[in-house]
């Protein structure tokens, strides 16, 4: 069966520009609605957003980047099916690595660290995950490109529960592909 799950848009300001200032600094907000839980297929409303910081520094000049994002993610969900209301957030810092490879094409790695909160003050710890893996970016023109990355929780854990890992709350992988034209 399939079903049209979502929409979201994302939207970025540069506040400061790392070829004019000592680094660069962008923040994000990325509203998102779906029609469909995106575990278990049920019916539902999700209503969120990820609010992004982003700091990106050139380590060697045309060579090697860094780069640090602070994300707090709060969310809405109705189910459909019953009607009840959840209400969750997350916290998150990553921190990535990339060099490029040739004019406009670089690779990468990064890590990110993703905590869960019942309610969207970040009310009740509920679970937290530690992702690592590789990222990809290729600029094809001034204004189209193409970013990729995946990566594994490699440590975590639900609140009260055993285990090396936090598949409650956060997915075993992750993985995004995405391409953009700038406006």
């Amino acid at each position: 069966q399939l079903a049209y799950e979502a929409i979201s848009l994302e939207l970025r300001y540069r506040l400061l520009d790392r070829e004019k200032a000592q680094f660069g600094l962008t923040v994000g907000f990325d509203p998102r609605w779906a029609r469909v839980d995106e575990i278990s297929g049920a019916p539902a409303d999700q209503y969120g957003a990820a609010l992004l910081l982003m700091v990106d520094k050139e380590l060697v000049e045309k060579l090697i980047f860094a780069a640090f994002n602070f994300i707090y993610e709060p969310e809405l969900t109705r189910s459909r099916v019953t009607g009840d209301w959840e209400h969750t957030s997350e916290l998150g810092l990553s921190a990535a690595l990339a060099a490029q490879i040739r004019p406009g094409v670089l690779i990468g790695a990064e890590v990110r660290y993703m905590r869960s909160f019942d309610g969207l003050g970040l009310d009740r710890f509920t679970g937290n995950a530690l992702f690592v893996g590789p990222t990809f970016y290729a600029k094809f023109s001034e204004k189209a490109w193409m970013s990729a990355a995946w990566s594994a929780q490699v440590a975590g854990r639900a609140h009260n529960a055993m285990g090396g890992l936090d598949t409650t709350n956060f997915e075993r992988h992750r993985a995004l592909l995405r391409f953009g034209y700038n406006f």
